[in-house]
């Protein structure tokens, strides 16, 4: 086999792996995310066949436009990777207006510095041909712009390992399979890529970052058919539970707010950026959100807009795959209407017992009163003003005719109205007899 073979070849299996990767990811386009891993997939594979093509034995200057014309690759690759991850593990708002527009602009800012070389050299000083192998490797010697470009690369592979590391930390299960997939992928290409640029390469003057894709093939492979990468996405979870009315909570074992939906961002006031600021954020059932979380049910009253508005909450563990209890999602059933329609109820009902006792009272009292009023009468009759007597009978009479007033009043109650007496809640004949206004 010739020996421009030999060295080729490696890259470019790497390339057809990767390549099949970015076929698997865009038949699965329709997922989010899976647009952003073909093209991260695609530009690895661009950076592979061009470093593969490095040892064709091609001429000096052709080696130097294949090597412009790999930045089409080694550009792009760490934002559009961003994208991918920010997409997949539910960070998708942070892919706004802005960030597309830094993202492209840096690449592009690169390509534009590595094509214009030619013309300023701040880019390669200098290249030659090295001839201490068996076939001629290009040898080249950096500038400052070389240097520029690989540092902002260094610095958003810096930022991607760790959000990872991140979302590893605050994840478990399946979510934290994948990001640990990925983070894999991640760290096998940028700790190859650093190799070789401290000059460490075990072939001078060789990049071997790209035959790190065939790795990365195999640990995204894992991620596919281990873990359901593209297919098991927590995204999923979110654009599920995201147009649910209801608020839901997701909570760790230590009660510190890991997820929660729109509706229970609007309920508790808790913004996305308040949220992602302070993530995860401490549950203090007493003070923030007042939730018993050691009662699997229960019912509580929460201030909605300025308006008491009562839920049931339901509460499920969330185990890992072991079984073991790692968490528990907290669902809030808005049940206000049904509570409105069980105290009016309770009203009636209530009304309608004070109205039975009132009829009960009134009808017992009103024959004795009346007979105990005739008997006074007729005695006042018999009795002289100067009479020791008469005083009394007047005083009686007139006590007898509030008791009247108050059988009056309990026939006319209409609603169910208590004021406290003694520390007890009694029957407020004044106002439960008075009309509603």
């Amino acid at each position: 086999m010739p020996p421009e073979l030999i060295y080729s070849a490696p890259f470019f299996i790497a390339a057809l792996l990767i390549i099949i990767v970015a076929v698997f990811a865009w038949r699965r386009r329709r997922i989010r995310g899976a647009r952003y891993l073909s093209l991260v997939c695609m530009a690895g594979a661009i950076w592979s066949i061009f470093e593969g093509l490095l040892y064709l034995g091609l001429s000096l200057e052709t080696d130097m436009r294949v090597t412009y014309v790999q930045y089409l690759g080694t550009a792009p690759m760490i934002p559009l990777a961003l994208c991918f991850t920010f997409s997949i593990f539910g960070f998708e708002c942070w892919i706004h207006r802005t960030t597309k527009t830094i993202f492209i602009l840096i690449p592009l800012a690169m390509l534009a510095l590595a094509w214009t070389d030619p013309l300023h050299h701040l880019v390669y000083r200098n290249y030659y041909l090295i001839h201490d192998h068996a076939v001629p490797i290009r040898g080249v010697e950096r500038g400052i712009l070389w240097w520029g470009i690989i540092g902002t690369q260094y610095i958003l592979a810096f930022g991607l390992t760790t959000f990872l590391i991140y979302v590893t930390w605050i994840s478990s299960g399946v979510m934290r399979a994948q990001a640990g997939v990925i983070l894999a992928a991640v760290a096998i290409v940028w700790l190859t890529s650093a190799v070789y640029v401290t000059g460490n390469s075990p072939m001078p003057h060789m990049d071997i970052s790209p035959l790190a894709f065939i790795l990365v093939a195999l640990s995204m492979a894992w991620g596919f058919f281990r873990y359901h990468l593209l297919d098991l996405l927590p995204i999923a979870k979110a654009d599920i539970y995201s147009g649910i009315g209801d608020p839901i909570l997701v909570v760790d074992d230590q009660n510190r707010l890991l997820d929660l939906n729109p509706a229970a961002e609007a309920l508790f006031h808790i913004g996305t950026s308040a949220k992602d600021a302070a993530f995860p954020i401490p549950i203090e059932p007493q003070a923030s959100l007042p939730l018993s979380l050691a009662q699997p049910e229960e019912t509580v009253c929460l201030l909605n807009n300025g308006m008491k508005r009562f839920y049931e909450t339901r509460t499920t563990p969330l185990p890992d795959k072991r079984g073991n209890r790692i968490g528990r999602m907290i669902i809030l059933r808005d049940i206000t209407e049904r509570h409105r329609a069980q105290w009016a109820l309770g009203q009636s009902e209530r009304l309608q017992g004070v109205l039975e006792m009132a009829g009960a009272v009134c009808h017992d009292l009103n024959q004795p009163i009346m007979a105990i009023m005739g008997y006074a009468e007729l005695i006042l009759l018999d009795l002289p003003e100067d009479d020791l007597l008469y005083p009394i009978m007047m005083n009686l009479t007139a006590q007898l005719e509030k008791i009247t007033t108050i059988t009056q009043k309990l026939m006319r109650i209409t609603r169910y109205a208590t004021k406290d007496y003694g520390g007890q809640q009694i029957i407020d004949i004044e106002k439960a007899a008075t009309a509603a206004d």
